[in-house]
Protein backbone atom coordinates (compact mmCIF):
# COMPACT_ATOMS: atom_id res chain seq x y z
CA UNK A 1 0.00 0.00 0.00
CA UNK A 2 1.32 3.12 -1.09
CA UNK A 3 2.47 5.89 1.94
CA UNK A 4 0.10 8.28 0.79
CA UNK A 5 -3.23 5.59 0.58
CA UNK A 6 -2.07 4.42 3.99
CA UNK A 7 -2.45 8.27 5.38
CA UNK A 8 -5.63 8.76 3.90
CA UNK A 9 -6.84 5.59 5.25
CA UNK A 10 -5.79 6.65 8.34
CA UNK A 11 -7.71 10.08 8.37
CA UNK A 12 -10.60 8.37 7.52
CA UNK A 13 -10.57 6.08 10.54
CA UNK A 14 -9.38 8.81 12.91
CA UNK A 15 -12.45 10.82 11.55
CA UNK A 16 -14.43 8.00 12.19
CA UNK A 17 -13.60 7.65 15.83
CA UNK A 18 -13.83 11.11 16.94
CA UNK A 19 -16.92 12.20 15.10
CA UNK A 20 -18.37 9.29 13.94
CA UNK A 21 -21.09 9.80 11.30
CA UNK A 22 -22.62 12.94 12.13
CA UNK A 23 -22.00 15.93 10.10
CA UNK A 24 -19.40 18.69 11.50
CA UNK A 25 -16.17 18.97 13.46
CA UNK A 26 -15.27 17.62 16.81
CA UNK A 27 -11.97 17.72 18.78
CA UNK A 28 -9.51 14.75 18.46
CA UNK A 29 -8.60 14.49 22.00
CA UNK A 30 -5.66 12.13 21.73
CA UNK A 31 -3.05 11.90 18.65
CA UNK A 32 -3.59 9.20 16.45
CA UNK A 33 -0.17 7.74 17.22
CA UNK A 34 -0.92 6.84 20.66
CA UNK A 35 -4.53 5.60 19.95
CA UNK A 36 -2.96 3.29 17.40
CA UNK A 37 -0.75 1.90 19.88
CA UNK A 38 -0.91 -1.51 21.35
CA UNK A 39 -3.79 -1.13 24.98
CA UNK A 40 -0.05 -1.85 27.21
CA UNK A 41 1.35 0.24 26.48
CA UNK A 42 -1.64 3.38 26.25
CA UNK A 43 -3.44 3.15 23.06
CA UNK A 44 -6.14 1.94 21.78
CA UNK A 45 -5.11 -1.04 20.48
CA UNK A 46 -6.27 -0.22 16.67
CA UNK A 47 -2.55 -0.49 14.64
CA UNK A 48 -0.94 1.36 12.91
CA UNK A 49 -1.39 0.87 8.94
CA UNK A 50 1.86 1.79 8.08
CA UNK A 51 3.45 -0.70 10.66
CA UNK A 52 0.88 -3.39 9.54
CA UNK A 53 2.03 -2.38 5.50
CA UNK A 54 5.71 -3.31 6.83
CA UNK A 55 4.43 -6.34 8.37
CA UNK A 56 2.66 -7.37 5.13
CA UNK A 57 5.54 -6.43 2.69
CA UNK A 58 8.68 -8.12 5.18
CA UNK A 59 5.89 -11.47 4.60
CA UNK A 60 7.58 -11.49 0.99
CA UNK A 61 10.84 -11.26 1.82
CA UNK A 62 10.51 -14.32 4.01
CA UNK A 63 8.90 -16.37 1.19
CA UNK A 64 11.42 -15.20 -1.35
CA UNK A 65 13.79 -17.63 -0.71
CA UNK A 66 11.17 -20.78 0.23
CA UNK A 67 8.88 -20.14 -2.78
CA UNK A 68 11.78 -20.21 -5.63
CA UNK A 69 9.79 -22.59 -7.75
CA UNK A 70 6.73 -19.45 -7.99
CA UNK A 71 6.63 -17.86 -10.80
CA UNK A 72 6.94 -14.18 -8.77
CA UNK A 73 10.22 -15.66 -7.63
CA UNK A 74 11.80 -16.09 -10.93
CA UNK A 75 10.55 -12.75 -11.98
CA UNK A 76 12.05 -10.92 -8.97
CA UNK A 77 15.46 -13.33 -9.23
CA UNK A 78 15.29 -12.35 -13.35
CA UNK A 79 14.75 -8.81 -12.88
CA UNK A 80 17.55 -7.76 -10.05
CA UNK A 81 19.54 -11.05 -9.28
CA UNK A 82 19.97 -12.51 -6.03
CA UNK A 83 22.44 -11.25 -3.16
CA UNK A 84 25.65 -12.61 -2.37
CA UNK A 85 24.31 -14.59 -0.01
CA UNK A 86 22.63 -16.87 -2.40
CA UNK A 87 18.84 -15.98 -0.57
CA UNK A 88 17.89 -12.64 -1.01
CA UNK A 89 17.20 -10.41 -3.95
CA UNK A 90 19.64 -7.64 -4.69
CA UNK A 91 18.45 -4.67 -2.51
CA UNK A 92 17.39 -1.62 -4.76
CA UNK A 93 17.41 2.02 -3.71
CA UNK A 94 14.35 3.72 -4.99
CA UNK A 95 10.46 2.77 -5.20
CA UNK A 96 7.22 3.13 -6.87
CA UNK A 97 4.03 1.89 -7.63
CA UNK A 98 5.58 0.44 -11.11
CA UNK A 99 8.23 -0.84 -9.00
CA UNK A 100 6.32 -2.92 -5.66
CA UNK A 101 9.77 -4.73 -4.73
CA UNK A 102 11.58 -1.79 -4.64
CA UNK A 103 9.38 -0.62 -2.29
CA UNK A 104 9.28 -3.72 -0.40
CA UNK A 105 13.28 -3.82 -0.36
CA UNK A 106 13.48 -1.24 2.45
CA UNK A 107 12.52 -3.05 5.35
CA UNK A 108 15.28 -5.70 4.64
CA UNK A 109 17.35 -4.48 7.58
CA UNK A 110 14.80 -4.38 10.07
CA UNK A 111 13.70 -7.45 8.37
CA UNK A 112 16.88 -9.34 9.01
CA UNK A 113 16.85 -8.34 12.76
CA UNK A 114 14.36 -10.90 14.03
CA UNK A 115 15.63 -13.80 11.46
CA UNK A 116 19.12 -15.98 12.19
CA UNK A 117 20.18 -18.96 10.35
CA UNK A 118 20.30 -22.37 11.25
CA UNK A 119 23.53 -23.78 9.86
CA UNK A 120 22.87 -26.87 8.30
CA UNK A 121 25.63 -27.97 6.29
CA UNK A 122 27.16 -24.58 5.82
CA UNK A 123 26.47 -24.41 2.28
CA UNK A 124 24.13 -21.44 2.02
CA UNK A 125 25.20 -19.58 5.22
CA UNK A 126 28.16 -17.16 5.29
CA UNK A 127 30.78 -17.19 8.01
CA UNK A 128 30.99 -13.90 8.76
CA UNK A 129 28.08 -11.67 7.26
CA UNK A 130 25.45 -14.12 8.25
CA UNK A 131 23.71 -14.65 11.51
CA UNK A 132 24.02 -18.03 12.28
CA UNK A 133 25.66 -17.36 16.24
CA UNK A 134 22.90 -16.02 18.95
CA UNK A 135 25.96 -13.36 19.79
CA UNK A 136 25.49 -11.25 16.44
CA UNK A 137 27.60 -11.24 13.56
CA UNK A 138 30.99 -12.18 13.19
CA UNK A 139 31.91 -9.20 11.27
CA UNK A 140 30.73 -6.99 13.93
CA UNK A 141 32.45 -8.76 16.94
CA UNK A 142 35.45 -9.33 15.84
CA UNK A 143 35.69 -6.37 13.06
CA UNK A 144 39.74 -6.51 13.11
CA UNK A 145 39.83 -10.06 12.56
CA UNK A 146 37.18 -9.84 9.55
CA UNK A 147 39.46 -6.70 7.94
CA UNK A 148 42.66 -9.26 7.93
CA UNK A 149 40.38 -12.43 6.20
CA UNK A 150 40.47 -13.15 2.50
CA UNK A 151 37.34 -14.91 2.72
CA UNK A 152 35.07 -12.75 2.74
CA UNK A 153 31.61 -13.30 1.38
CA UNK A 154 32.24 -17.25 2.00
CA UNK A 155 30.16 -19.38 3.27
CA UNK A 156 30.90 -21.78 6.96
CA UNK A 157 31.65 -24.75 5.02
CA UNK A 158 34.68 -22.92 3.13
CA UNK A 159 36.30 -22.65 6.78
CA UNK A 160 36.02 -25.73 7.85
CA UNK A 161 39.48 -28.34 7.45
CA UNK A 162 38.36 -31.24 8.43
CA UNK A 163 34.51 -31.64 9.28
CA UNK A 164 35.41 -34.34 11.89
CA UNK A 165 36.48 -31.95 14.39
CA UNK A 166 34.34 -28.85 14.93
CA UNK A 167 37.29 -26.37 16.22
CA UNK A 168 39.84 -26.79 13.05
CA UNK A 169 38.75 -24.04 10.93
CA UNK A 170 40.91 -21.87 8.68
CA UNK A 171 40.31 -17.67 8.92
CA UNK A 172 42.08 -17.34 5.80
CA UNK A 173 44.27 -14.82 7.04
CA UNK A 174 46.41 -12.81 4.75
CA UNK A 175 49.24 -11.74 7.12
CA UNK A 176 50.65 -13.42 9.87
CA UNK A 177 49.00 -11.97 13.61
CA UNK A 178 50.03 -9.77 15.88
CA UNK A 179 49.80 -11.07 19.69
CA UNK A 180 46.91 -8.92 20.37
CA UNK A 181 45.16 -10.51 17.25
CA UNK A 182 45.98 -14.05 18.47
CA UNK A 183 44.27 -13.25 22.02
CA UNK A 184 41.28 -12.50 19.32
CA UNK A 185 41.50 -15.26 18.15
CA UNK A 186 41.38 -17.34 20.99
CA UNK A 187 38.13 -15.60 22.30
CA UNK A 188 36.91 -16.17 18.37
CA UNK A 189 37.38 -19.69 18.22
CA UNK A 190 36.07 -19.90 22.53
CA UNK A 191 32.86 -18.49 20.68
CA UNK A 192 32.95 -21.27 17.88
CA UNK A 193 33.51 -24.47 19.83
CA UNK A 194 29.81 -25.46 19.92
CA UNK A 195 29.63 -25.34 16.45
CA UNK A 196 29.09 -28.99 14.34
CA UNK A 197 28.12 -28.94 10.77
CA UNK A 198 25.35 -31.31 9.78
CA UNK A 199 26.14 -32.69 6.75
CA UNK A 200 22.70 -34.54 6.53
CA UNK A 201 20.55 -30.82 6.62
CA UNK A 202 20.77 -27.69 3.90
CA UNK A 203 21.00 -24.38 6.22
CA UNK A 204 17.37 -22.27 6.77
CA UNK A 205 16.27 -18.89 8.04
CA UNK A 206 14.50 -19.18 11.46
CA UNK A 207 12.22 -16.19 12.72
CA UNK A 208 13.59 -15.58 15.87
CA UNK A 209 10.04 -13.40 17.31
CA UNK A 210 8.25 -17.15 17.00
CA UNK A 211 8.77 -20.56 18.99
CA UNK A 212 7.96 -22.42 16.21
CA UNK A 213 10.36 -20.40 13.77
CA UNK A 214 8.46 -19.31 11.05
CA UNK A 215 7.44 -15.78 10.56
CA UNK A 216 4.30 -14.11 11.67
CA UNK A 217 2.92 -10.74 10.56
CA UNK A 218 1.72 -10.13 14.27
CA UNK A 219 5.11 -10.87 15.66
CA UNK A 220 6.87 -8.84 13.23
CA UNK A 221 4.22 -5.77 14.14
CA UNK A 222 5.15 -6.00 17.76
CA UNK A 223 8.61 -5.94 16.85
CA UNK A 224 8.27 -2.49 14.93
CA UNK A 225 6.07 -1.12 17.86
CA UNK A 226 8.41 -1.96 20.72
CA UNK A 227 11.11 0.01 19.39
CA UNK A 228 8.87 3.06 19.07
CA UNK A 229 6.82 2.59 22.18
CA UNK A 230 8.68 1.99 25.24
CA UNK A 231 5.82 3.32 28.18
CA UNK A 232 3.87 1.10 29.99
CA UNK A 233 0.62 1.84 30.65
CA UNK A 234 -0.29 0.92 34.55
CA UNK A 235 -3.85 0.63 34.99
CA UNK A 236 -4.38 -1.57 31.83
CA UNK A 237 -5.96 -4.56 33.23
CA UNK A 238 -8.24 -2.26 35.03
CA UNK A 239 -9.41 -0.78 31.70
CA UNK A 240 -9.15 -2.90 29.07
CA UNK A 241 -10.05 -6.29 31.19
CA UNK A 242 -12.83 -4.64 33.12
CA UNK A 243 -16.23 -6.82 31.90
CA UNK A 244 -17.70 -3.56 30.97
CA UNK A 245 -18.91 -2.19 27.77
CA UNK A 246 -16.38 -0.94 25.58
CA UNK A 247 -18.06 2.71 25.20
CA UNK A 248 -17.41 2.76 29.36
CA UNK A 249 -14.01 1.16 28.46
CA UNK A 250 -12.73 3.71 26.20
CA UNK A 251 -14.48 6.71 28.15
CA UNK A 252 -12.08 4.68 31.47
CA UNK A 253 -8.99 5.15 29.54
CA UNK A 254 -9.62 8.88 28.53
CA UNK A 255 -9.68 9.68 31.91
CA UNK A 256 -6.79 7.93 32.85
CA UNK A 257 -4.40 9.27 30.57
CA UNK A 258 -6.36 12.87 31.57
CA UNK A 259 -7.82 13.46 27.77
CA UNK A 260 -11.24 13.90 29.15
CA UNK A 261 -13.48 16.85 27.32
CA UNK A 262 -13.99 18.94 30.73
CA UNK A 263 -14.60 22.38 30.68
CA UNK A 264 -10.81 23.71 31.55
CA UNK A 265 -9.48 21.69 28.93
CA UNK A 266 -12.36 23.22 26.78
CA UNK A 267 -11.12 26.70 27.82
CA UNK A 268 -7.72 25.88 27.04
CA UNK A 269 -8.46 24.82 23.62
CA UNK A 270 -10.65 27.79 22.81
CA UNK A 271 -9.77 30.77 25.06
CA UNK A 272 -12.83 33.27 22.99
CA UNK A 273 -15.53 30.62 24.04
CA UNK A 274 -17.76 31.95 27.01
CA UNK A 275 -18.23 29.27 28.80
CA UNK A 276 -20.73 29.35 32.41
CA UNK A 277 -19.02 30.02 35.24
CA UNK A 278 -21.57 27.99 37.21
CA UNK A 279 -20.30 24.68 35.74
CA UNK A 280 -17.81 22.62 37.25
CA UNK A 281 -14.32 23.18 36.25
CA UNK A 282 -14.13 18.76 35.79
CA UNK A 283 -17.47 18.17 34.32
Amino acid sequence: MPASIAAKVELLMRNFLWEGVEEGRKAHLVNWERVSRNKEVGGVGIGSLREKNKALRAKWLWRFPIETNAMWHKVIKSKYGLDSNDWDSKLTVTGSCRNPWQDISKGYNTFLQCCRFSVGNGVKVRFWEDQWLKEGLLRELFPRLFSLSRKKEKCIVDFVIDAATPSNWDFGFRRNLTEAEIAEVVLHMDVLRVICLNYTKAGKRIWELEDHGLFSCKSFRAFISANSNTDVFPPFASVWKAKTPPKVKFFMWLIAIGKVNTCDRIQRRNPMMCLSPHWCVLC
